[in-house]
C-alpha cells in the first residue's frame, strides 16, 4: 500500500519574506524619490554626528543624503534578516 503525501502549495501572498521585502522595497523607493529634499536632524544629536562621519559620507553613498544612508543600513539590519528566516521558514515547510 502506497501512501500519498500531499504538498500544501502556498500561494504567493502567504510567504511572510515577501511581506518584509516589499516594505524595504517601498522604503528605498520614498528615499529615492525624496533624495533631492532631505530631511535635516538637529546638530549634536547622534544620528547628526553618525550621518557626518565619513563611511556614510564617502563609502556607503547609495543616496546623496547621508541620512538616507544611515536609515537604509538601518531598515537593512531590521527587515533583511527578518525576511531570511521567515523565507528558510517557508522553504523547510
Amino acid at each position: 500500500m502506497m501512501l500519498e503525501t500531499t504538498t500544501r502549495k502556498r500561494t504567493i501572498f502567504k510567504w511572510g519574506w515577501l511581506k518584509y521585502i516589499g516594505i524595504f522595497a517601498a522604503i528605498q523607493f520614498f528615499f529615492m524619490i525624496f533624495d533631492r529634499f532631505p530631511p535635516r536632524f538637529r546638530e549634536g544629536t547622534v544620528l547628526s554626528r553618525l550621518s557626518e562621519s565619513t563611511w556614510f559620507t564617502e563609502k556607503f553613498t547609495f543616496y546623496e543624503t547621508p541620512e538616507f544612508n544611515i536609515l537604509t543600513v538601518f531598515f537593512a539590519l531590521i527587515f533583511l534578516p527578518s525576511a531570511m528566516i521567515s523565507a528558510i521558514k517557508s522553504i523547510r515547510q
